[in-house]
């Protein structure tokens, strides 16, 4: 029984061991069949990335390639690069004349909003609108003064020029003793007001001392009387609480003379008393308590109150005396100080009135110069060397004053500007288009950047190149260009702005931004297109330059140099055993028609097998 049973465990082991072999075998299966797919895949990407690196580096030959050959232009040609931007219309900050700020108060334009010609774009705060427009209105007035003084004055520099000028003439003593006398008149009135005006200025500053350092006040005495009065009425006071003023005169209401009977008997103290305190009243408060109020008995007492009464009237009648005086002294100070303030006013507009006088008899005066100067000028015989330096000088005075008038029509021409721009405290877009930039922040002020807004225009294409410093004294603005962009063609173009703010970091390379606005058809044209930008050519040099590209254009098209050995009028697709599509696949030599990456006509045979 135990031997069959092991028989029947060893044929268990033995199909378990079998079963385990054949799973091995089929893990080992796959696993070679996995691995053989892994090389196969590692060998076809090794393929690809080699011609796909090589389709790349062609197509940059080929598009580098591209750029133009200047040979046997000049040297006057400008060479630049630059990207692409289709249309955009800029709102400029045309008031950098305006020294003062304007506040932003709405802003109602964000980007992406669709805008049509005269919609608002923003508002400015009314204070900021009516400053402006004040600084405006006053620089027109101040050019208007500027140059009406400039008339004086070219007047008058034109009467020293005519002075040198008259000095050859053969009547010049005659002359010049006929002007002397015409002017005498006149200039003695000058010196005259000015005579008076001197004395109007000694009488205003007399009266203004008088007023600033309070003359008065110190002339009566005010704070000597004032201290002497508040004094003794101080001590009257002290007086009437400690003697009990109120009750002895309840108790004797007729005064001190109602105890002279009862202090007939005294002793000589009561007298001595007496005389004392009158002493002490007529002397002052000093020594007014110094007084004795001895005695005896009921007839002591009554001496000695009635001393009290009549030092306190005295002092009483003192002080009413400094109060007198106080205040009269102090009517006198307010009604001499009024006085003087009032003439001081008074001399200050007769001081004002007689520099008016003084002002004009001056210009009476230049007047008078003038007029005599031209009768001066009719009595001197002309000679040509005087002339001449005459004529030079007179050039130069019409050429200050025409700058002056210059300056006045500039400034009317800020107000006109402003007030087209900003007349109603809005801003109204120019054109429609939709918002691509907006640098107005309500709450902030306009500030001097060129650019406020920006419409996208796709009917209009520019190209930023960056120029050199060396070259970018021969751009203008107007001129025309040619621009080459790869795989869309060649194109002319006009210098729309020149940017005088280098828009390069370095030092040593400084360049600057020139935008130039392309004509012809370019629809198909987008931002950021690498550009290559010709300036300083001239028509004839832009219809060779035409020609060559042209001329380029066939030959790279024709060329059948490929990497599978492709000949001229080949298709990509035509190998002779029928795998040509394959091996040349992505490698056609016709890279004006095909971008980065993508395969070229005939590789979808390729793809297929």
């Amino acid at each position: 029984m135990k031997e069959k049973k092991k028989t029947v465990n060893t044929d268990a082991q033995v199909k378990e061991k079998i079963s385990l072999r054949d799973k091995w075998k089929s893990i080992k299966r796959k696993q070679k069949i996995i691995l053989s797919a892994c090389i196969l895949l590692l060998v076809a990407a090794l393929a690809a990335g080699g011609i796909y690196f090589f389709v790349i580096r062609k197509n940059t030959g080929d598009m580098a390639g591209m750029r133009p050959d200047m040979n046997g232009f000049g040297e006057n040609v400008v060479t630049a690069s630059g990207l692409t931007s289709t249309g955009m219309t800029e709102e400029e900050y045309e008031l950098d004349f305006l020294e003062t700020q304007l506040l932003v108060e709405e802003s109602y334009l964000a980007i992406g909003d669709m805008v049509e010609k005269g919609t608002k774009a923003f508002k400015i705060s009314d204070e900021s609108l009516k400053e402006a427009k004040e600084e405006l209105e006053n620089a027109v007035t101040e050019t208007e003064l500027a140059y009406r003084q400039g008339l004086i004055d070219y007047e008058q520099n034109k009467l020293d020029a005519d002075s040198t000028y008259q000095t050859a003439a053969v009547n010049a003593k005659y002359a010049q003793a006929e002007y002397d006398s015409s002017l005498e008149q006149s200039k003695a009135d000058v010196e005259d007001l000015k005579q008076q005006v001197e004395d109007a200025q000694e009488l205003y500053d007399e009266y203004t001392a008088v007023v600033e350092t309070d003359y008065y006040y110190s002339y009566y005495n005010i704070e000597e009387l004032k201290e002497v009065y508040y004094d003794n009425f101080s001590f009257l006071m002290d007086l009437y609480e400690r003697w009990d003023i109120e009750g002895l005169n309840d108790q004797y209401p007729n005064g001190a003379s109602s105890l002279s009977g009862a202090g007939t008997g005294q002793d000589s103290d009561s007298g001595d008393t007496a005389a004392q305190s009158d002493s002490s009243a007529s002397g002052g408060t000093g020594g007014m308590l110094s007084g004795g109020m001895s005695g005896s008995g009921k007839a002591g007492g009554s001496s000695s109150e009635a001393d009290k009464l009549t030092v306190y009237d005295m002092m009483d009648e003192l002080v009413t005396k400094n109060g007198e005086e106080y205040e009269e002294a102090m009517d006198n100070y307010e009604k001499d100080t009024a006085m003087a303030i009032a003439s001081l006013d008074l001399a200050k507009s007769n001081l004002a009135t007689l520099q008016a006088q003084l002002q004009e008899a001056e210009l009476t005066y230049e007047k008078q110069v003038i007029t005599s100067k031209v009768d001066y000028d009719s009595t001197i015989a002309d000679s040509e060397n005087a002339e001449s330096v005459y004529d030079t000088a007179v050039k130069k005075l019409d050429e200050d004053l025409e700058a002056l008038k210059d300056d006045e029509e500039e400034a009317k021409d800020n107000l006109e500007v402003f007030e087209n721009t900003l007349g109603d405290g809005y801003f109204y877009t120019q054109s429609a288009g939709t918002i691509v930039m907006n640098r107005v922040r309500e709450g902030s002020y306009l500030g001097t950047e060129d650019i406020l807004l920006a419409y996208s225009d796709p009917e209009t294409v520019t190209v930023a190149a960056s120029v050199d410093q060396a070259n970018i004294a021969s751009v203008n603005v107007g001129d025309s260009a040619y621009v080459v962009i790869s795989e869309y063609g060649n194109y002319e173009g006009t210098v729309i702005s020149i940017n005088p703010v280098s828009s390069s970091d370095s030092k040593s390379a400084v360049t600057y931004t020139v935008t130039v606005e392309l004509s012809g058809d370019i629809s198909s044209l987008e931002s950021n297109l690498t550009s290559y930008v010709y300036l300083g050519m001239s028509e004839e040099q832009m219809e060779q330059m035409q020609e060559r590209n042209a001329s380029n254009a066939d030959g790279v098209s024709g060329d059948g140099n490929s990497t599978g050995g492709m000949q001229n009028g080949d298709t990509p697709n035509s190998g002779s055993d029928g795998t040509g599509g394959t091996e040349n696949a992505g490698t056609s030599s016709d890279v004006n028609t095909q971008r980065m990456g993508e395969n070229a006509p005939g590789s979808d045979g390729g793809n297929k097998e």
